[in-house]
């Protein structure tokens, strides 16, 4: 199984979105993984990306409730609402790409006939 982060690459760039993704040593998931979100989503890196982070989102709720030592404390209910927050926001991202807003698609013209 492989780790990779390159920015430039639909797998960078979900990398990019999460930052524990970036490092080798802090990554949950492989390169194989985050292929097949891609493959669910179309190849759309912005909804493999929310799907990630609901994933992490959802792992934060299950393993960190309320947590706190030396004066440090982690709510994991308000960190799996931030992640959901940012999954939302890319899956409105993904939305906005899509639409282009010119109102028709590509027409093919027969310029034999027409000549």
């Amino acid at each position: 199984m492989t780790h990779t982060y390159d920015p430039t690459t639909d797998i960078g760039r979900i990398r990019r979105e999460i930052i524990r993704e970036q490092s080798s040593t802090t990554a949950l998931l492989t390169d194989e993984v985050i292929q097949s979100y891609l493959t669910d989503n179309d190849d759309d890196w912005r909804l493999a990306a929310a799907e990630v982070l609901d994933f992490y989102a959802n792992n934060y709720i299950d393993r960190l409730q309320v947590m706190s030592d030396s004066g440090f404390s982690i709510n994991g209910a308000s960190m799996a609402a931030a992640m959901h927050n940012q999954a939302n926001n890319l899956r409105e991202k993904a939305a906005a790409a899509g639409d282009d807003n010119s109102g028709f698609d590509i027409a093919e013209t027969d310029w034999e006939t027409l000549i």
